[in-house]
């Protein structure tokens, strides 16, 4: 019998050991017990903001980088749109003003504007402490507040009263009737000095432990709260960054289709020369030829179809305008549609 360990077991155990401490689930009681059995409060706390962290870093990289990318894209469309308007659509009317083929299309464009909307907020999230500096003061505080308090009841009891008058002349520590005061506190000067010793660390030991707990339970409120608005700002900025990759696919659709369409027109404008040439300026404008007359009306459609296109904006209210879809889908019909009757 094979008595080798299974690999796909241990593997499996090792993952799950991982998802235990890793995958933080703040709505679910259970895997949170379990997390914290495994990790001290201040640790899980840690832990927790080095997740916020990460999520909001990884998030506003990406949505940077895709901002890049489109950013990339819409110069180039910008380009192309350039290049259709201010010389081959104009050229084209130009000509068809010539041969006295009525074109009343606007002359104005709508400037070319895409917003990218994106949730700008400003999020930090800051390092937690372990307060065990602020701990150490507050102890040493109240280890030296018990021991006043020991010598002073002491005192008391012993009316043996402090040296006060002596403390500007540097003597006040000498003049302490130390040896009476420690032998009321345990019996005799050494039991009471470990006596005074041990309550003394033992009271700065427990505000010590206090003060860390208090700080252990803020820092996990804290760390719990900073997790859950990171979460949710990452949430917000994916959403963002989906409506931008969406934006760019679009953009990505529309500029290829206007260079189609600039090479068109740049095709039907040398047939408008060559009828201007060939038949000349004509004032009434059915005396063209039949052919001339389709390939000006072919022209126009053109014309009128891209210019709608780069006319209506691309986007509204921050998405994609469904009217500018509407529109890429007629263009994108009526191009096809003139291919198939140059390539029969």
């Amino acid at each position: 019998m094979d008595n080798r360990p299974n690999s796909n077991n241990q593997n499996h155990n090792e993952n799950s050991d991982n998802t235990v401490i890793e995958n933080v689930d703040l709505k679910d009681d259970r895997v949170e017990e379990i997390t914290q059995n495994i990790l001290s409060k201040n640790a899980h706390a840690k832990k927790l903001i080095d997740e916020s962290k990460k999520l909001i870093s990884n998030i506003d990289k990406e949505v940077y980088q895709s901002k890049n990318i489109i950013s990339q894209h819409i110069d180039k469309l910008k380009e192309e749109k350039g290049k259709l308007t201010h010389t081959t659509i104009s050229h084209s009317r130009v000509l068809l003003k010539k041969l006295n083929h009525p074109y009343t299309q606007e002359d104005d464009f709508e400037p070319f504007e895409v917003q990218l909307e994106t949730a700008h907020e400003d999020i930090a999230v800051k390092d937690i402490g372990s307060g065990w500096f602020t701990g150490l003061i507050l102890a040493l505080l109240g280890m030296i507040a018990t021991a006043l308090a020991w010598l002073f009841v002491s005192s008391k009891m012993t009316d043996k009263a402090f040296p006060l008058e002596e403390i500007q002349t540097g003597e006040f520590f000498t003049k302490i009737p130390t040896e009476t005061l420690f032998s009321w506190m345990g019996g005799n000067p050494q039991v009471g000095m470990g006596v005074m010793g041990v309550s003394t660390l033992l009271i700065g030991y427990l505000i010590y432990k206090v003060r860390i707990s208090i700080r252990e339970n803020k820092n996990l409120k804290i760390a719990k709260e900073t997790f859950e608005n990171s979460s949710n700002y990452a949430n917000r900025q994916q959403e963002s960054k989906f409506e931008i990759v969406n934006l760019d696919k679009y953009i990505t659709e529309m500029t290829p289709l206007i260079v189609n369409y600039r090479v068109l027109l740049d095709e039907q404008n040398a047939k408008l020369e060559r009828i201007m040439h060939i038949e000349g300026e004509l004032e009434n404008h059915a005396e063209y030829q039949r052919t001339s007359q389709e390939i000006m009306a072919d022209t126009e459609k053109l014309m009128e179809s891209v210019e709608r296109l780069i006319s209506i904006p691309i986007t509204k209210e921050g998405s994609i305008n469904e009217l500018s879809q509407n529109t890429l889908i007629d263009a994108r019909v009526l191009f096809e549609s003139y291919l198939s009757k140059l390539y029969v």
